[in-house]
């Protein structure tokens, strides 16, 4: 999986991230706006996604200059409960709270300090 998140504001939304999954940012080349995102691996850092400014314009269609539309990725946690809480203390808003899908486990769904759509996921214990 890759994965980009934009970003109206890119140092907010590094501190959000690096503080709710322990995320690391790299900014590649300091000519461009895109950092690459990592997280700890047994292998050592594992590139997973990138973040960059929000950008955008689409002709005729105010409501939408500035934002992509996109699916909803549900990122793995191991206490749904304690990550929402944390979303919250970071700035971030649940827009649909947890709710339990039976043979797969609990969802949630938020917004992170940007505004973008992330998905939280606790799986069920696999027997």
């Amino acid at each position: 999986m890759y994965f980009d998140i934009l970003a109206s504001d890119t140092a907010r939304a590094i501190s959000f991230y690096s503080k709710l999954f322990g995320w690391n940012f790299v900014r590649g080349d300091e000519a461009r706006d895109y950092w690459t995102i990592t997280r700890a691996s047994p292998e050592g850092a594992e590139v997973i996604g990138g973040l960059a400014p929000r950008i955008g314009f689409y002709p005729g269609r105010p409501e939408l200059n500035g934002f992509i539309n996109a699916f909803v990725c549900y990122f793995p946690v191991v206490d749904i409960d304690v990550t929402l809480h944390k979303v919250a203390e970071l700035g971030g808003m649940i827009f649909l709270r947890k709710h339990h899908i039976p043979g797969v486990g609990w969802r949630a769904l938020a917004k992170d300090s940007e505004g973008n759509v992330l998905g939280l996921i606790q799986h069920e214990p696999k027997h």
